[in-house]
């Protein structure tokens, strides 16, 4: 069920034009009390007014999941809201990191450094944990990203070494992303 329609609504109250009013602002410092059931409509409504990438901290995985899960029933199918996962690792051991949710922190992290056209900018909810586990930096990010469009001519021998330098393993047969 989607329910996009509704958002407008809510978009109509004078409470919520006056905060949106105050996030315009450069630089703004406020706080908003939100009840529990109608945070996903909020940050649904706010997302859609204003034109910034936004970044939902909950303080743990489950309310992080629920929000983000709740955010694709208020908005538009194709909108870009992710989901920061937790990379579940153990100090000081040694194991392979899961890659699909290395994948799709990659993806989140990717979200906010590009944006084509007129894209929305990403909505994105991570738990403190996830928010605190460390990825990237942004000048090793933006060295190894590549980006192909429709129709670019690639030298695939070129291609594939320098992806492999970035890490990944060449496969005959691919069968998850990453």
């Amino acid at each position: 069920v989607n329910l996009s329609r509704l958002l407008n609504a809510s978009l109509e109250t004078d409470q919520f034009a006056e905060l949106i009013n105050k996030l315009k602002s450069p630089r703004v410092e406020g706080m908003v009390n939100i009840y529990e059931p109608s945070i996903s409509l909020a940050l649904a409504a706010l997302w859609r007014s204003v034109n910034v990438p936004i970044l939902v901290i909950t303080p743990n995985a489950e309310s992080s999941r629920r929000i983000y899960d709740q955010l694709h029933t208020w908005l538009e199918p194709r909108s870009p809201i992710y989901h920061f996962s937790e990379v579940d690792e153990i100090p000081f051991e040694r194991y392979a990191p899961d890659s699909i949710a290395t994948h799709a922190r990659l993806k989140t992290v990717a979200s906010f450094r590009q944006r084509f056209g007129k894209a929305k900018y990403p909505l994105v909810v991570s738990s403190i944990q996830a928010a605190s586990q460390s990825t990237l930096e942004r000048t090793v990010f933006d060295d190894v990203t590549t980006t192909l469009v429709t129709r670019d001519q690639v030298d695939m021998s070129a291609l594939t070494k320098s992806l492999v330098r970035m890490g990944y393993r060449p496969e005959s047969t691919v069968e998850v992303p990453g």
